[in-house]
């Protein structure tokens, strides 16, 4: 991996963390709604839900890269 991609690997898994923070926080905001508005609310969960599962997955994608470029292939 060239020096280059390094920066663009830790851009991608700060926005990775940023989305599943948005993610997280929308299921905490959520979580305390009024029974009132529960079919916004359960949509809200979902999309929250989202946010955190595609989040890990390109954190952990990205962390791969990083460790793979750094130590060679694993495995």
């Amino acid at each position: 991996m060239e020096l280059t991609t390094y920066p663009t690997a830790a851009l991608y898994a700060l926005l990775a963390l940023i989305t599943a923070g948005v993610g997280v926080g929308i299921i905490v905001w959520q979580t305390g709604a009024s029974r009132n508005a529960l079919v916004a609310r359960r949509s809200f969960l979902v999309g929250g839900v989202l946010l955190v599962l595609l989040g890990g997955v390109v954190l952990l994608t990205q962390i791969f890269a990083i460790v793979t470029a750094s130590y060679g292939t694993l495995g």
